[in-house]
C-alpha cells in the first residue's frame, strides 16, 4: 500500500514571503482557527506566518481486482421528454449515456461489474435487476435501457426508499462487492415528499451515493442536502444534457480507479484549509484517493521548518491501515558554530494563493447564494431585503475585482504551466459572476466550487442565456451554442465528432453530437468590462484532469464506432 504513495512527488512547500507583505486576502481570524475536538488549541501567529501546499500524488495503478455493483436510479418522469438545445429530449440523452456505460463495462470484462436499474416516476420500474455485464448479455442489456420513457410525475421519496431497500438486501448476500449508488433527476419532488431534511434520512448509508442534477431545472438544494449526509456521497451537476458523459465518465473514474479510502491528513504546528467548511482545521477527511491524482492542500504555518503532516489511509482491496508523513522541503540552516541562521527551501506559490483567494470568496458567494433559498427572503420584508441586496453588491464586487486582478496576473510574463490553472480559477469567479443574482445562482456556485474545492476535471461553464420576454417557444435547456468539449491533453489536435448512434433507432440522434467549438461562446454580461473579451476555457482537459480521466469521459461522450474521432494528445 505504500508504494501508491510517490514518494518523490509527495511533498511539503512553503512560499518566501509572510502573510502580511502580500496577499492580506488569506483572511484567517481566531474563529476560522478551529481544532479538532478533544485536541490542544493550534494557534498561529499571524504577523510571522507562510503559506504552504502539501502536494500529494499518486502513483499509477491499474483497477483494483474487485466486484463491483452499480446501481442506477433513473428519472423517466414527465419533464425528461424536454428538448434540448441539439433537438434531442433528456431522456434521449439519459439513455444514450447509461448504453455507453454499459457498453465500457462489457468492452472490460475485467472490472467485474454487474448492474441493477430503477426507473421512476411516481412508481418504481425495474429495468435490469442484478445483471454481470458481458459481451455475451450487452444487446439485452441496451433493449431494456431503452424501454425507459417519459411518464408522470416526479416521486423522489418513492425512488430513494426503493434503493435504500434493494441495496441493504443485496449488501447482506455480497459483502465482498464494493456498491455504488447513482441516483439521476432533472428536476424536483413534485409528489410525495419533498423536504430535504426528510429525504436525506432515506439516502442509503451503506454506500456510496452520487446525485447527478440534469439540466437548470433540478433541485440543487436537495441534491446537496442528499450528498452531506455521508463523506462518500457527492453531488455533481450536469450543466449541458449533451455533455452528460463527461459527468459520468468522470464519477466512474472515480470508482473504477480507487485506490485509498478513509483517507484523512493531520498536521501539526499549522493548520489546513478544508474548502467544504471554509475553515483553517489541523485535520480534514479527503475520502478517496485515486489512481494518478496530483491532490494539493492549502496550509499555514508560523513554524514551517518544523511543520508536519501525517496522512492517514486504508488499502482499497486489503483494507490495511496505515500513516505516512510527508516530505517537508524547508530545512533549517546553520552557521559554523552550529548556530540557527534561518531556514531555506522556499518557492513562489502565488498560483496557489490565488486559488486560495479564489476557494474563499467561491465559499462565500455560495453560501448567501443558498441562504436566500433557505430564508426564502422577499422583498415584503423590507430590512432583510436591504440587507441582502447590500451583500449582493459586496460579494459582486469582490468576484468582479478578483477577476480582474487574476486576468491581471495573467498578461504577465508568467509561466506556461500556471496560465491554465490561473484560467480556470477566472472562469470559477466569471461563471459565478454570470449567474449571480439569478435563480440559477446556487447551482452554479455550488458547482464551481465543489470542483475547484474537489479538483476534478470537469465543471459547469453553459450558463442559461436570459429570455426575451416576448421570445417564445424556447427549449427548456436553452443556453448558448457551447462547442465540441475538446477532450485532450495539453496541444492535442482539436476534433469533429459526427456521432450518429444506430443502436438507438432515434431520429433525435441523427444529427452531430456536438456543433461549433466552445471558443465561439461568449457569455453575456451587464458589466461591460468584466465581459470585455474574456471567453471561458474551450477544453475539457484542465491542470486537474489525466489520461485515465479523459479517456473515460470519451467513452461514456461517444457511441463506440466513432470513439476512435476524438483525440488524446
Amino acid at each position: 500500500m505504500l508504494n501508491a504513495i510517490c514518494e518523490t512527488g509527495t511533498r511539503i512547500q512553503f512560499d518566501k514571503e509572510f502573510l502580511h507583505h502580500d496577499f492580506d486576502f488569506i483572511n484567517v481570524h481566531a474563529t476560522n482557527i478551529i481544532p479538532e475536538e478533544g485536541s490542544k488549541p493550534n494557534t498561529l501567529d499571524l504577523q510571522n506566518t507562510n503559506f504552504g501546499i502539501i502536494n500529494l500524488k499518486i502513483n499509477k495503478k491499474d483497477p483494483i481486482a474487485q466486484k463491483r455493483h452499480f446501481v442506477f436510479s433513473v428519472d423517466c418522469s414527465g419533464s425528461m421528454s424536454d428538448l434540448c438545445k441539439d433537438g434531442r429530449t433528456k431522456m434521449d440523452h439519459s439513455n444514450h449515456t447509461l448504453i455507453n456505460m454499459i457498453t465500457y463495462f462489457a468492452d472490460h470484462i475485467e472490472l467485474n461489474v454487474s448492474i441493477t436499474v430503477f426507473a421512476f416516476d411516481d412508481s418504481i420500474y425495474t429495468i435490469i435487476e442484478n445483471q454481470e455485464v458481458t459481451q455475451d448479455n450487452l444487446d439485452k442489456l441496451i433493449q431494456n435501457i431503452k424501454k425507459i420513457r417519459p411518464r408522470d410525475m416526479t416521486n423522489i421519496e418513492k425512488a430513494l426508499i426503493n434503493s435504500d431497500r434493494y441495496i441493504m438486501d443485496y449488501n447482506s448476500n455480497n459483502n465482498d462487492v464494493y456498491i455504488t449508488h447513482i441516483f439521476m433527476t432533472d428536476g424536483d419532488a413534485t409528489i410525495g415528499c419533498e423536504k430535504p431534511n426528510e429525504l436525506n434520512k432515506l439516502v442509503s448509508p451503506l454506500i456510496s451515493n452520487i446525485f447527478i442534477g440534469f439540466g437548470i431545472d433540478h433541485n440543487a438544494y436537495l441534491l446537496k442536502e442528499l450528498a452531506v449526509v455521508n463523506s462518500k456521497n457527492n453531488y455533481y451537476f450536469v450543466d449541458a444534457l449533451e455533455k452528460a458523459g463527461l459527468v459520468y465518465g468522470e464519477v466512474l473514474h472515480s470508482i473504477i480507479y480507487r485506490v485509498l479510502e478513509n483517507t484523512n491528513i493531520r498536521v501539526v504546528n499549522g493548520l489546513v484549509y478544508d474548502w467544504k467548511k471554509n475553515k483553517w482545521v489541523d485535520r480534514i477527511d479527503i475520502g478517496d484517493l485515486i489512481s494518478e491524482c496530483n491532490k494539493i492542500f492549502h496550509v499555514l504555518s508560523d513554524n514551517p521548518s518544523e511543520f508536519s503532516c501525517i496522512v492517514q489511509c486504508s488499502d482499497c482491496l486489503s483494507k490495511e491501515t496505515c500513516e505516512v508523513s510527508i516530505q517537508n522541503t524547508i530545512k533549517k540552516i546553520y552557521d559554523t558554530n552550529n548556530e540557527f541562521v534561518g531556514n531555506d527551501g522556499f518557492i513562489n506559490l502565488t498560483n496557489y494563493k490565488y486559488r486560495q483567494k479564489t476557494q474563499q470568496l467561491l465559499s462565500e458567494v455560495n453560501t448567501h447564494n443558498f441562504d436566500k433559498i433557505t430564508n426564502n427572503i422577499h422583498d415584503s420584508n423590507v430590512d432583510n431585503y436591504n440587507l441582502l441586496k447590500e451583500k449582493d453588491k459586496l460579494l459582486k464586487n469582490k468576484m468582479t475585482n478578483l477577476l480582474k486582478e487574476m486576468q491581471q496576473f495573467l498578461e504577465k510574463d508568467e509561466p506556461k504551466s500556471d496560465a491554465s490553472f490561473i484560467k480556470l480559477l477566472c472562469d470559477d469567479i466569471y461563471v459565478c459572476l454570470q449567474t449571480f443574482d439569478t435563480k440559477h445562482g446556487a447551482m452554479y456556485s455550488c458547482a464551481r466550487q465543489t470542483s475547484q474545492g474537489s479538483q476534478r476535471a470537469y465543471s459547469a461553464t453553459c450558463t442559461p442565456k436570459a429570455h426575451n420576454n416576448n421570445e417564445q417557444n424556447h427549449h427548456v435547456f436553452d443556453i448558448p451554442d457551447f462547442g465540441t468539449p475538446m477532450i485532450k491533453r495539453s496541444y492535442a489536435v482539436n476534433y469533429k465528432n459526427d456521432c450518429y448512434d444506430d443502436e438507438l433507432n432515434n431520429d433525435n440522434f441523427n444529427k452531430p453530437f456536438y456543433r461549433k467549438h466552445l471558443d465561439e461562446y461568449e457569455c453575456e454580461h451587464e458589466d461591460e468590462d468584466v465581459n470585455d473579451g474574456y471567453k471561458l476555457s474551450d477544453q475539457v482537459d484542465n491542470p486537474y484532469s489525466t489520461l485515465s480521466i479523459l479517456d473515460l469521459m470519451r467513452s461514456c461522450s461517444t457511441n463506440n464506432e466513432n470513439s476512435d474521432d476524438i483525440v488524446l494528445g
